[in-house]
């Protein structure tokens, strides 16, 4: 294959030691003048990105989802982000989509710290 390709990640539920196996063989086998692209990238790869060395190649990540929780109701969110407006803290979101309390970043800093770091920001 040559060209480019946009590998939408969003329908992806969890990857066992296999699949990273398997991904990183993936990325790190095409062709050179191949360009990959991933959008919405779920929670657990962005995780995956920021603990394994390399683990996305030469691809370019568009967009993916961080974890926030909403305080009032203390359930997980993830919110979509677009990697062009990351900035050097966590992003600030709108109300809670369920009950509209104030969505928190719900991991540690470093995570985010290791994230932008992986994405050359």
């Amino acid at each position: 294959m040559s060209g480019a390709v946009v590998i939408d990640l969003m329908e992806l539920s969890r990857m066992n030691s296999v699949g990273v196996r398997e991904w990183v063989r993936l990325v790190h086998g095409t062709a050179p003048d191949l360009d990959v692209t991933l959008v919405r990238c779920p929670v657990f790869f962005v995780k995956q990105m920021t603990m394994i060395s390399n683990f996305l190649g030469r691809a370019k990540v568009v967009s993916l989802h961080l974890p926030y929780s909403c305080s009032k109701c203390d359930e997980p969110r993830d919110l979509l982000v677009d990697v062009a407006t990351l900035a050097p803290t966590p992003p600030t979101t709108s109300p809670c989509e369920a009950c509209g309390g104030a969505m928190e970043w719900g991991e540690s800093d470093h995570l985010y710290g290791a994230l932008l770091k992986e994405l050359g920001r």
